[in-house]
């Protein structure tokens, strides 16, 4: 009964979401040159949800999460002792806040019921430990506050519901899955994220996390007009207005930052279903800058994002699990412009604050605003499309778009002035083109040149096969 028990829980953790493997590869030389992994495999869950690999801030922060720095390690000495939420204290193990803080420090590892009641490891469902733990698991946060610097001790407690979030995080970018997991056949907030509806709860939807769930129940349901309306009231409480100078959106109400991380993720699925709604894309370009930017660095290297801004403030396990999930969803690959492996020619481009490239009449010269990464993709159908944003001011030919590998061009797509209306003009839009691989191929390219005859900003580049 023992080994059933375990065997059964470790197909759980890895299988109890649908899921289907694409395995698209990168070539081996962006490998070496970038770090980035040789070998992605894509996530489909229910309802179309899916996260791809976005690079480098979502690469970057698996990898720290992952490091000795992060939140990684092993249970096989994990203790359930005393509780941290009141009502789920017992006799056996009692709530007592300062003394679970205190005995998790970094050098002993303990778990205990979630917000939900729900405990790792907890095999059979008897509020206890089956096994004393095996494999390994994300504890809550490892005493680090900005620039990656040590705050505090750290605070090894092993919960239910983060490890149940940060698996996703683990298959979409083809890490160790977290051990303890099983199906507890009742209410996890974290199931909408893979578009499981099972057992979700209206819980009020005042909250700004509740709100992006709730947005993500509908689009899971095809209610596409109730889940704009969810975030059309999370922008409500977000205090939203225009920057001019920053040329995006700013929320100033919204303090969580994995808030912003599930907005952003609502809003993937919003821009697929309503593409007129020009509006839906300015924020989500805005939501992602924000999240770039946010994102802390350790002597110039990206890591993970605190929980909150400000300087009181830890690196967590949520807040990374859910920032780099939403930098990837609703695509394979994501590039960011501005960094590599993604290049550009030294033409007087100008990387911005914003989180883009921009390419100024007034100084820049023709020439490629992007190119690389020098990926390899497996046969099949794709959809690219390029971030961009630009005011023509003429009819005349703005830039080139091409999807190519060495001196093969499999698909290119021209902008022109006229083609933009004039709701679009200084908007970002997507730019899309379709290819097909006929077999697997090395060394593809996304590129854009550029023909100085209008000013234009380029942000990121999203991948899909379809």
């Amino acid at each position: 009964m023992y080994l059933k028990i375990r065997v059964t829980c470790i197909i759980l953790a890895v299988i109890f979401v649908s899921c289907e493997k694409n395995n698209d590869t990168l070539d081996d030389i962006a490998s070496q040159e970038y770090g980035i992994s040789p070998s992605i495999t894509k996530q489909t869950y229910n309802n179309g949800f899916y996260y791809g690999q976005h690079f480098p801030n979502g690469k970057a922060a698996v990898d720290y999460i992952y490091s000795d720095q992060g939140m990684w390690k092993p249970v096989d000495s994990i203790k359930y002792k005393w509780n941290y939420y009141k009502r789920h204290g017992n006799p056996q193990h009692p709530h007592n806040l300062d003394s679970l803080i205190s005995y998790a420090n970094g050098v002993n590892y303990s778990t205990c019921k979630d917000a939900n009641g729900y405990l790792l490891f907890d095999f059979d469902h008897s509020d206890e430990l089956e096994e004393i733990g095996y494999g390994f698991s994300f504890h809550e946060h490892n005493g680090k506050g900005e620039n990656g610097f040590t705050k505090g001790n750290p605070f090894t407690q092993f919960w239910f519901d983060d490890n149940w979030l940060a698996r996703f995080m683990a298959q979409a970018y083809d890490r160790p899955l977290p051990s303890g997991l099983w199906e507890p056949y009742d209410f996890v907030r974290w199931r909408m994220l893979a578009g499981d509806t099972s057992y979700w709860e209206d819980k009020g939807l005042y909250a700004i996390d509740l709100l992006a769930l709730d947005g993500l129940y509908a689009i899971a349901h095809k209610k596409y007009d109730k889940a704009l309306s969810r975030f059309e009231r999370i922008l409500d409480r977000s205090g939203y207005y225009f920057n001019g100078n920053t040329r995006e959106y700013e929320y100033p109400n919204v303090k969580d930052n994995y808030h912003l991380g599930l907005t952003l993720i609502l809003l993937s699925h919003l821009i697929d279903r309503q593409e007129n709604n020009i509006e839906l894309l300015q924020h989500y370009i805005s939501i992602r800058s924000r999240i770039l930017t946010l994102q802390q660095k350790k002597e110039g290297k990206l890591i993970g994002w605190l929980g909150e801004e400000g300087s009181q403030h830890l690196i967590n396990t949520e807040t990374i699990a859910v920032n780099t999930l939403a930098l990837g969803s609703k695509a394979d690959y994501t590039f960011e412009v501005s960094h590599s492996p993604i290049l550009h020619e030294d033409k007087n481009y100008f990387v911005r604050p914003y989180n883009a490239i921009s390419a100024v009449t007034a100084f820049s010269s023709p020439g490629f605003i992007s190119y690389g990464p020098n990926i390899k993709l497996s046969q099949g159908n794709y959809e690219v499309e390029f971030l961009i944003r630009t005011t023509p001011v003429n009819q005349e030919l703005i830039a080139d778009f091409s999807v190519t590998n060495d001196t093969i061009t499999h698909a290119s797509e021209s902008l022109f002035g006229h083609e933009l209306k004039t709701e679009q003009f200084d908007k970002w839009i997507r730019k899309k083109i379709k290819f097909t691989l006929e077999e697997d191929t090395p060394n593809i390219e996304f590129k854009t040149y550029w023909y100085r005859t209008s000013n234009m900003d380029i942000a990121s580049i999203r991948v899909r096969k379809i």
